[in-house]
């Protein structure tokens, strides 16, 4: 087999990294967004399991609370499947990119 052309390669490259500059940066948010999710269901859930302990009268802050922690619950299952996609896409393309680099 022949290999790879210099034109060929840099075609490649440059395909590559527009791939990476207009999928996988613009979509760095969501992971973003993600870890924010899961630091205020976690918090919700500590906060909640404490508040349940001492067996206290909920107020208005606690019932927000309670659906902030149930929204972010939802949030995590809708937002961890689009974390995952964007992970597995960005290890695959820098794979494929490392597999262009090495051929030249």
């Amino acid at each position: 087999m022949n290999k790879p052309s210099k034109k060929w390669q840099q075609i490649r490259r440059a395909t590559l990294d527009r791939v990476r500059r207009q999928v996988i940066t613009p979509m760095q948010p969501i992971t973003t967004l993600f870890v924010a999710t899961v630091l205020l269901y976690s918090a919700g859930f500590v906060r909640l399991s404490i508040l349940a302990e001492t067996g206290q009268t909920y107020t208005w802050i606690d019932a927000l609370q309670i659906l902030g922690t149930a929204v972010s619950g939802l949030l995590l299952l809708i937002l961890s499947g689009a974390v995952m996609t964007l992970g597995f896409m960005s290890m695959r393309l820098a794979k494929v990119a490392q597999g262009s680099e090495g051929a030249h």
